[in-house]
């Protein structure tokens, strides 16, 4: 079955990976994520034709590690950007800092906040973003 669409996936939860993979009869984009020395993280599309797709979904859990997982989404939507990818929907089970979304004492950050603001930062390397969770 040949579709207009292609998966790209984060290292955050391989079993729905695969679990996805099987479900929708489709092998994932190649994507290469690696670690520097001091943990920061590198990521290299390897299959460039998906530029020629309608549209590139990104399944990406933001849990534990968040702030790895999170920053992953965020290589990786820039990364399908600078290919040529025109449309990329993120696909987040678990949307990360949600909970935190109220200010409880005076010298707290609203990290909901940060968060939204890295979400732009997502909405910005591409034409088409959506992010959405999924209740499992």
């Amino acid at each position: 079955m040949q579709h207009n669409f292609s998966l790209v996936t984060g290292n955050s939860h391989s079993v729905l990976n695969t679990e996805i993979e099987k479900l929708l009869h489709i092998f994932h984009v190649q994507v290469e994520l690696t670690r520097f020395a001091n943990s920061e993280i590198r990521v290299y599309v390897q299959d460039t034709d998906v530029k020629d797709k309608n549209v590139v979904f990104v399944l990406q859990t933001l849990s534990k590690p968040v702030n790895d997982n999170l920053m992953e989404l965020c290589l990786i939507a820039d990364a399908l950007k600078r290919i040529g990818v025109k449309k990329i929907v993120a696909v987040t089970p678990w949307l990360c800092y949600s909970p935190q979304d109220k200010i409880f004492r005076k010298g707290l950050s609203l990290r909901e906040l940060m968060n939204f603001g890295l979400l732009i930062f997502i909405r910005r390397r591409s034409s088409k973003l959506l992010i959405f969770p999924l209740i499992i």
